[in-house]
């Protein structure tokens, strides 16, 4: 019982608490790389020559020696395509959410100024209906005799 307690009093040591901390950290900085510095690839490995220009949904524009050309992602290596289709798809969701949003709040002012048209209308509709019902009230009173 009492090696276990200290193999346990070693664990709690503040050093080792440190030296954890300072290798997750440095462990963090190493994978954020620099996505620029990491070559693009095709699924069978084959380094592609050329920078990337743009993500599209087609797949990843990539300027050449030449001129530009697309290569479709089911073609790309599943890190390439980690890196450059997943934040372009994560882009495109956050677009259509506020193209929705901002569809729903169009819809809601035109649905507003269409009720308050249609107030106006029913209040003009009563006002000219009053003024009809008491020009025909007096109009069609039988002759005084």
């Amino acid at each position: 019982m009492g090696d276990l307690l200290a193999v346990m009093k070693i664990y709690l040591q503040p050093w080792l608490c440190v030296m954890l901390s300072v290798t997750v950290l440095c462990l963090n900085v190493l994978a954020a790389e620099d996505s620029s510095d990491v070559p693009l690839r095709m699924a069978n490995g084959t380094v592609i020559e050329g920078t990337m220009q743009e993500a599209t949904p087609d797949g990843l524009v990539i300027q050449g020696e030449k001129n530009k050309y697309t290569a479709p992602w089911k073609y790309l290596s599943a890190g390439t395509r980690y890196r450059y289709e997943l934040p372009m798809l994560a882009a495109q969701e956050v677009a259509r959410s506020n193209a929705l949003k901002k569809a729903a709040a169009e819809a809601a002012k035109k649905e507003a100024a269409e009720k308050v048209a249609a107030a106006k209308a029913a209040k003009a509709a009563a006002a000219k209906a009053a003024v009809t019902n008491a020009v025909g009230v007096a109009s069609n009173m039988p002759p005084a005799k």
